[in-house]
């Protein structure tokens, strides 16, 4: 009874202790949500206070892109990002406009 005890404990420990596999992302959404973070991110380290985002996303091919607009007092941010589908947010790319003022 105890081998088999220490059986399983060898054999369901491992699989307890195992990282999560990294899937990458699989939907535009997850880059949307990305690029409004980092963009944010940006324009407040620039001391701009960022407000009313407003975004598109989509699939070209196998690439999510996504294009988006943030408000600040200095006038309209345009926003850009792209990452091909399934690759990890690390390798995504962010473009961003300077203001522009209306």
């Amino acid at each position: 009874m105890r081998k088999c005890l220490v059986i399983a404990l060898l054999l369901f420990i491992p699989s307890l202790m195992a990282q999560p596999r990294h899937t990458g992302v699989m939907r535009a959404a997850d880059l949307r949500d990305w690029c409004r973070d980092k963009s944010k991110s940006y324009l407040r380290k620039k001391k701009l206070e960022p407000y009313n985002w407003t975004s598109s996303w989509w699939l070209d091919a196998d690439v999510f892109r996504v294009e988006g607009i943030w408000r600040t007092q200095a006038g309209d941010h345009g926003v850009r990002c792209h990452l091909k589908k399934g690759a990890g947010k690390r390798r995504a790319v962010m473009e961003m406009d300077k203001a522009q003022v209306k």
